[in-house]
């Protein structure tokens, strides 16, 4: 989702990943469809073919805020068991 908010296509999207677009626009309906809205449109007066919508910019901010508190917290642990360890 977050390629496809860069690259305005899922071809290049998929090609960025080193995926198949085959594969890269199954998995954006498979996550579309978990929503009431669209997480990508149409781009409008762009040179892009698809721009995220309001929801699917968000899905992404959401998404790597709670990555970086996962990353904050294992960090966290990962100290504490380096300072508990036997020596």
């Amino acid at each position: 989702l977050q390629q496809i908010g860069t690259t305005g296509s899922i071809r290049h999207a998929a090609a960025a990943m080193r995926m198949d677009e085959e594969r890269a626009a199954s998995l954006l309906k498979l996550m579309s469809d978990g929503f009431a809205t669209p997480l990508v449109r149409p781009a409008q007066a762009t040179d892009k073919e698809l721009e995220l919508t309001e929801l699917g910019a968000e899905l992404i901010r959401r998404y790597h805020d709670q990555d970086r508190q996962i990353q904050d917290l294992s960090s966290d642990l990962k100290a504490w068991l380096t300072d508990h360890q036997a020596v």
